[in-house]
């Protein structure tokens, strides 16, 4: 696999089931490896909206079904990270990549525990835009960005109310 990565890695949000079948693939040395691994490469945008923009059920999942620990992680969302939204597209427009390496990695894994796929996708294009240094990648992904946050953003909001 590229960039070092093993197959058994395990990305963060951990899903339980996931992790279970992990743990039995190696107390089981006679299973077989299941394919799935992501690849490192850039999404298309036409790619992004076959993703669900909210998977609200493995949030839960997450959270053990308890709902109003989901409603309050969506509430500190809708109260901190547009400020942190703004700073990842000032710190794009001053090219300081360490700031905006610092954001988007914040915002794909908050996004990633609350299940906002498409969001989480697109912050991880952003992250290979910005560690391959293609500046007209990171700018035409962050439209698509833009795009995905306001999405979830306007979904998370309409399902508080």
């Amino acid at each position: 696999m590229s960039r070092g990565m093993c197959f058994d890695y395990i990305s963060k949000p951990i899903d339980p089931d996931e992790l279970e079948n992990k743990i039995l693939y190696w107390l089981d040395k006679d299973k077989v490896l299941k394919e799935g691994v992501m690849s490192d490469q850039y999404v298309n945008k036409e790619d992004i909206p076959e993703l669900p923009i909210w998977d609200k059920a493995s949030a839960l999942k997450r959270l053990g079904g308890n709902q109003k620990r989901l409603d309050k992680l969506v509430s500190l969302f809708l109260s901190s990270i547009p400020a942190l939204a703004e700073g990842l597209a000032q710190a794009i427009t001053d090219g300081e990549n360490d700031k905006v390496m610092e954001h988007v990695h914040t915002i794909k894994g908050v996004s990633a525990n609350l299940g906002a796929l498409q969001l989480q996708q697109v912050s991880s294009c952003l992250e290979l835009a910005v560690k391959d240094g293609d500046t007209d990648k990171l700018h035409e992904i962050h439209v698509q960005f833009i795009e995905c946050f306001d999405s979830f953003c306007q979904l998370i909001e309409k399902d508080l109310t």
